[in-house]
């Protein structure tokens, strides 16, 4: 989708008008020369590395928005947006189940918020947790009136005026000047108040802490496995350690290293993500929602599962019906073929047995019909050979027996 967007935009590196029309962006219109120049880039499936990952969501960001300014027809329909599975690191994370976020357009998204106002409210209206995130220093107060203006239409398609599904996100507080600025009651009370927001859905965090202690530790657990850590192997191998030490010791960080050991700054890093305040609002919100989320998923799953059984039981018991039939008719067959061996089995034996009778008879009468021949046959000769008659000559017979293949003998007549 994002590709097809891509080379269309290729097109447009020629018109004379591009700038104007990109309001002068400077990353905008050098992102579109870029792209007439080189191959669009190619995103994959999985995507490592926060980095590689910023890249891509920056990419992805400035297509669509260069396609709106350049009004680029595209094939994405109102239903569409784009979903990034990433971890969610945290002091409690449990792997399992899904936690996904809806990121809506900001204030200075307002030329797509009318494209992508259907998709969000869509979006919305099946969140179980809405956050607004403000900046503790404050913002423009047309800003301000918009944010307003958008909880307002939350709370109109989602058909209710309860606040429940509502907290706020007061980001920055560590930017926060001990008698200059609103103290944590204060600030609360006012945004409670004019977002409509329960208190105790409001929450301070500061999101650089959060980000720069937690980066720290995960790289220093890493550099802890290959070897002894120092402030040198820090300060070559990691990324984070320069904004992390000033985040956290100040702008005298580097006169710091002198009196602190290397071995402790872990700890420092856990202090760090305490005055984040990420952990109490993960603890006290997420906590809290996934207990009225559970019931719910539970009672949705079991209902769908209750729903696939019923099919399921449908199909066997036509199955079973059908069986119950065919299992009639193959032992009707079962009994009918088994009492057709009993016949063949009678008439086996039967035939045998006259066969075998058939057999001794005709042997009989074949020996009956030998010892006829053998005994005429032999009286015969005896009345041959008793013979004087010159045509019963001794040498006669035996010439005539000899020839014959009849009888061979070499006696002597007495």
């Amino acid at each position: 989708m994002i590709n097809i967007i891509a080379r269309q935009l290729q097109l447009k590196s020629n018109e004379s008008n591009l700038q104007i029309r990109l309001r002068n962006e400077e990353d905008l219109i050098k992102m579109v020369y870029n792209m007439s120049a080189n191959e669009p880039m190619t995103l994959t499936t999985t995507t490592n590395e926060s980095s590689k990952i910023v890249g891509s969501l920056k990419y992805i960001n400035d297509v669509v928005r260069i396609s709106i300014m350049l009004n680029i027809e595209n094939s994405i329909d109102s239903t569409w947006i784009p979903r990034l599975k990433v971890p969610l690191p945290h002091s409690f994370s449990i792997p399992q189940g899904e936690f996904i976020i809806i990121d809506t357009p900001g204030p200075n998204d307002n030329n797509l918020s009318s494209h992508l106002r259907q998709i969000v409210i869509s979006e919305l209206q099946k969140a179980t947790l809405i956050l607004v995130a403000l900046e503790f220093i404050g913002s423009d107060s047309n800003d301000e009136a918009k944010l307003q203006e958008d909880i307002e239409t939350i709370r109109e398609y989602r058909n209710t005026d309860g606040p429940s599904h509502l907290y706020a996100l007061v980001n920055k507080i560590d930017q926060r000047i001990e008698g200059k600025h609103n103290s944590v009651e204060q600030t609360k009370a006012a945004v409670a108040m004019k977002y409509k927001i329960p208190l105790t859905h409001v929450h301070e965090i500061s999101a650089m802490n959060a980000i720069l202690s937690y980066t720290f530790r995960q790289e220093y657990k890493e550099l802890e496995k290959n070897s002894h850590v120092t402030y040198e192997i820090l300060m070559r191998e990691t990324k984070s350690y320069k904004m992390f030490m000033q985040q956290a010791l100040g702008q005298t960080w580097e006169q710091a290293t002198e009196y602190i050991d290397v071995n402790f700054l872990p700890n420092i890093a856990d202090k760090l993500w305490k005055k984040s305040n990420y952990d109490s609002f993960l603890q006290n919100t997420l906590g809290i929602v996934s207990q009225q989320v559970m019931p719910i998923c539970l009672t949705m799953a079991l209902q769908k599962c209750n729903y696939y059984i019923g099919k399921c039981y449908e199909k066997i018991s036509i199955r079973k019906s059908c069986l119950d039939i065919g299992e009639k008719s193959l032992l009707e067959t079962i009994s009918r073929l088994e009492k057709d061996q009993q016949q063949l089995d009678s008439s086996r034996k039967e035939t045998e047995k006259h066969l075998h009778q058939q057999i001794l008879i005709v042997i009989e009468r074949v020996n009956s019909l030998f010892n006829e021949a053998s005994s005429g046959s032999e009286q015969y000769v005896v009345e041959i050979i008793d013979d004087k008659s010159t045509r019963h000559c001794r040498s006669h017979w035996k010439k005539l027996l000899h020839g014959k293949d009849i009888l061979y003998f070499n006696t002597k007549v007495h």
